[in-house]
């Protein structure tokens, strides 16, 4: 009877040591296979956040080349034209005056102006126009990029037959054209 006392408890011990064993072995294995996905997640979080970066640092260098292309225009807006205004500019004066439906009716030049680091060209033109036209090619005057300011308006009623419309206004004008002192003329 002892003897089978003894064999009960040598197979109870067995079978407790052998749960635990088990339970050894699937926690062991669990925490393995956990580590295993935890370590998979980790790397696919790694490649993504590198792939994130890499798009990130596309962006950022297509917005320095945008910031360098800005610099330049920037730069060139406030420059000075490198040539005297002449013949060009006084086009674009007369295209700007004949489309707000001002005419022409005689460009005569003034004596230029130098000054340190700018020359201004200057021109007396005389114009017909109604007060409203006028008003809308000095607008565009203003909004265009020519380098061009109106300094002197004198406005009187048409006293001859060149004022063709009714309500026009002979106007003389004195525009001064402005380019870098050592500009070439043309």
């Amino acid at each position: 009877m002892q003897r089978r006392i003894f064999l009960a408890i040598d197979l109870a011990t067995a079978a407790v040591l052998i749960v635990c064993a088990g339970v050894t072995v699937w926690m062991v294995g669990f925490r393995e296979n956990r580590a295993d996905v935890e370590f998979r997640d980790l790397t696919q979080q790694i490649d993504q956040m590198r792939r994130d970066i890499s798009i990130i640092d596309g962006a950022i260098d297509a917005n320095r080349l945008s910031i360098a292309q800005r610099r330049v225009e920037i730069n060139a807006l406030g420059k000075l034209p490198d040539r005297t205004p002449v013949e060009r500019d006084l086009r674009t004066l007369v295209e700007l005056a004949s489309t707000r439906g001002v005419s022409v009716l005689r460009v005569t030049p003034l004596p230029s102006r130098a000054y340190p680091g700018l020359l201004e060209v200057r021109y007396s033109l005389e114009t017909s126009a109604t007060l409203a036209n006028l008003m809308n090619f000095l607008k565009a005057v203003e909004d265009d990029p020519l380098w061009a300011d109106v300094g002197y308006v004198r406005l009187e009623r048409a006293k001859d037959d060149r004022a063709a419309r009714e309500g026009d206004r002979m106007a003389v004008l004195t525009v001064s054209l402005f380019s870098s002192p050592t500009g070439s003329t043309g």
